[in-house]
């Protein structure tokens, strides 16, 4: 048998097969597929990190919605939206601008004709007449109207000798008409603020703080009255706040 020697092709012994050119030096073509794996890597983990990032949004939101305060789904009373659209609605409606436009899906309800006012029923006298002044006394301490809206409640009440007295709406249109109506240097002591009366405490919500405070809280057929159509599930939230707003019996 002929012996091999390093370095040459022994007789009939097939030669090996060249190795493909790459035209890189010898060694390149590795270091290119060296660095190249770390940039996939590097895209992949992105992709992956803004992947979770936007599931866990997902997952806080709803669990906000549906954890957090379940009673506003599907109540569309719940929301500041939906008092912002029905009082636009109204007040163009009172100034004589609505062109014929009826109210939309869920607004029809009863209200008084005057014009500068919305006084539903038109019983804002009697129940300042008839159920506050019976039962409060005008000098125990400072008031609170829940869902004030726009009626003349605020002037009767104030008339009839409450004088410090707050009212609360969801609506920021209707406390800007409220505060144009009652100019602070001619209704002093009245006052108008815009909360979410069921929300949390850091969404605003809740009563004018500090708590334990008001002498009465009144809530003309407002809240209370929509809750037991709209979502009754929230009646127990707004007792609460309520009862965190009340003197201490």
């Amino acid at each position: 048998k002929p012996r091999e020697r390093p370095g040459r092709r022994v007789e009939g012994q097939a030669a090996p097969a060249p190795e493909p050119s790459t035209g890189c030096p010898a060694g390149a073509h590795a270091s290119t597929q060296h660095r190249t794996l770390p940039y996939e890597l590097y895209c992949l983990g992105a992709i992956f990190l803004l992947s979770l990032f936007a599931t866990g949004h997902l997952f806080f939101r709803v669990a906000v919605t549906t954890t957090a305060e379940p009673w506003r789904r599907n109540c569309r009373q719940c929301t500041s939206q939906w008092w912002d659209d029905f009082w636009r609605w109204r007040m163009e409606d009172l100034a004589g601008n609505s062109t014929g436009v009826t109210a939309p899906p869920g607004m029809e309800w009863e209200w008084g004709s005057s014009g500068d006012d919305t006084d539903w029923f038109q019983a804002s006298a009697e129940l300042v007449d008839e159920v506050v002044l019976p039962a409060v006394d005008p000098t125990a301490g400072p008031i609170l109207q829940v869902g004030c809206g726009v009626s003349p409640l605020p002037a009767l009440l104030y008339r009839a000798g409450f004088r410090e007295f707050e009212n609360v709406d969801i609506s920021k249109r209707v406390i800007d008409a409220m505060q144009l109506r009652y100019p602070a240097d001619e209704w002093p002591g009245l006052r108008f603020e815009v909360r979410d009366l069921l929300a949390d405490s850091q969404h605003r919500g809740g009563a004018p703080p500090p708590a334990h405070r008001f002498a009465a809280v009144i809530d003309k057929a407002g809240l209370w009255d929509w809750l037991q159509e709209e979502s009754p599930a929230a009646i127990p939230q707004l007792l609460k706040v309520v009862t965190t707003a009340l003197v201490p019996s």
